[in-house]
């Protein structure tokens, strides 16, 4: 099987059909069937299945794309680091940035980077932690935000290294009306830097992180639990703004990143934030593939990246010092 075949296979995986795999990589219906056919000839299983009318990997063909898809990411990878050495100030780094932020922090750093490595090229690719861990890992991507639990074994994949930024609560958010401010009061919580126990909302309704943030959503539910109760979700959402607009409208409650206090969702009169007795937290990172050679563009990018969040690193060591104790945290 050569490189083209591999990337055949991917194209039917992404798009579960075989015309609109071929016109994905430009190739006839009839020959793509015939690249299929001649891959599970070689392999002597099949590759795919058909369920309802799509191609859906097999097991056997879930093994098989999964080192496709290693395979072709080193060999993206080799080809830029031979390019990195060929040719040392030129080259592409691709970076994987959150869909939320992550644009506002390369805005930032961009014309900075640009001065000392005017001829790299910087590509970015919006998505959500969890994967871009992933394609850090199946080295499709050089370098990518993370976000992992300390707390929790196995939250981050062994195969990366992690640059460590800040260390982030996950605070409790509640709309500035009437009805929470009194009970905030005969709690004894009115106070700004008052930490609650979730145990005291249990019978509120909660905006949840949906499955698609992965790494989040394993977090709340890990405070939800250490809480010793299941919360009412009214409605789950992939986006942390969308969390914070909704709370802010006046309909329940929420669980959102500390970091956003500070932003441009955050400090608004019509939310109210407290910090949690449970104590959730996580480490924001930028990751890179273990082993991997460093070109000097990449350092100096990570190098700039730290530095434009170190100001939200001591603005969040200050605030935490408020707070119940975070393990390890300086």
């Amino acid at each position: 099987m050569n490189l083209r075949q591999m990337e055949y296979l991917l194209a039917v995986v992404e798009t579960k059909n075989i015309s609109r795999a071929a016109e994905q990589c430009y190739i006839s219906q009839s020959g793509m069937s015939q690249q299929l056919a001649s891959v599970e000839k070689e392999l002597g299983m099949p590759v795919f299945q058909r369920v309802n009318n799509e191609l859906i990997p097999t097991r056997e063909g879930e093994i098989y794309i999964r080192y496709i898809r290693e395979i072709l990411g080193l060999h993206a990878r080799a080809l830029r680091e031979m390019e990195d050495c060929a040719n040392p100030d030129r080259g592409r780094i691709l970076i994987g940035v959150g869909p939320e932020r992550g644009n506002a922090m390369i805005q930032q750093i961009f014309p900075g980077f640009r001065k000392k490595f005017p001829n790299v090229q910087i590509q970015i690719v919006e998505n959500h932690l969890y994967e871009m861990e992933q394609m850090v890992c199946n080295n499709m991507l050089d370098l990518a935000e993370a976000a992992y639990m300390p707390q929790i074994p196995n939250s981050l994949s062994s195969d990366v290294k992690a640059v460590d930024l800040y260390t982030e609560r996950i605070m409790l958010i509640m709309p500035n009306t009437p009805y929470y401010q009194k009970k905030l009061q005969r709690l004894g919580l009115e106070a700004e830097k008052s930490v609650v126990d979730l145990v005291d909302f249990q019978e509120e309704g909660f905006v949840i992180p949906s499955e698609t943030r992965i790494r989040l959503r394993r977090l709340v539910d890990k405070t939800f639990q250490d809480a010793g109760f299941v919360p009412k979700v009214m409605l789950e959402t992939s986006n942390n703004a969308s969390a914070i607009n909704f709370v802010a409208g006046g309909n329940y409650l929420s669980l959102v990143p500390q970091s956003y206090y500070y932003g441009v969702y955050g400090q608004t009169d019509r939310l109210i934030y407290r910090m949690i007795r449970q104590n959730p937290y996580w480490n924001r990172a930028l990751i890179y593939r273990k082993n991997a050679r460093l070109t000097e563009a990449e350092k100096c990018l990570i190098h700039m990246i730290r530095d434009f969040h170190s100001i939200m690193k001591e603005t969040l060591n200050q605030d935490n010092l408020n707070g119940p104790l975070i393990p390890g945290n300086k």
